[in-house]
Parts: structure tokens; sequence; C-alpha cells
């Protein structure tokens, strides 16, 4: 009884941090970026103070990244970005769509 219990409350307890970290993945075309938000496609979104750069090539169907910093996206080019709440927190440039 004790067990079903503990996983009770642990699933419980467990829920908000969960919540709270929803995310989404949203891609197009960088249509301008400042050092404080990327516009993709029209729609404005503000950047995490850490905020995490790579660069995604494909190879013979084998996709790798590598790290990138900020200054490399620049308008025109393909990304995808990760939105964690309202801003975005990863930057994957997609060089293999050039």
């Amino acid at each position: 009884m004790r067990v079903v219990i503990i996983l009770f409350l642990l699933l419980v307890v467990g829920l908000p941090v969960q919540a709270r970290s929803k995310h989404y993945f949203f891609n197009g075309l960088v249509r301008s970026i400042s050092d404080s938000s990327i516009n993709v496609d029209g729609r404005e979104f503000p950047l995490a103070y850490k905020i995490q750069v790579l660069s995604q090539t494909q190879n013979k169907g084998a996709f790798t990244e590598h790290k990138a910093q900020l200054s490399d996206v620049y308008r025109g080019l393909s990304v995808t970005v990760r939105v964690e709440g309202a801003s975005v927190n990863q930057i994957v440039i997609e060089e293999w769509k050039k």
C-alpha cells in the first residue's frame, strides 16, 4: 500500500515539472534577427538569455550538427527554432537546405 501511495505522490508532484517544460519547434526562413529577437516567416520570437545555436549538415543521408554562433544566423537562412515558454532557446541552421 505504501508503494502505491508513494508512486501516486511522485506522479502528482512530477506533473507541474512536466507542464513547465513544454516546448515546440517552428521552422522557416529568417526575416530578421537582433541580439534580443528573431523573426521567422513573419513570427517574432524573443531570444532566451542562454541560447544554443547549431549548424546542421547532411552527407549521404546522415544529418550532423555542429556548434555555431548567433552571428552565423542571418536573413534568408532556413532555420528551426525551439520555443520554450515564449522565447527561443535553440536555433538550428539548416545548411543542407541551401
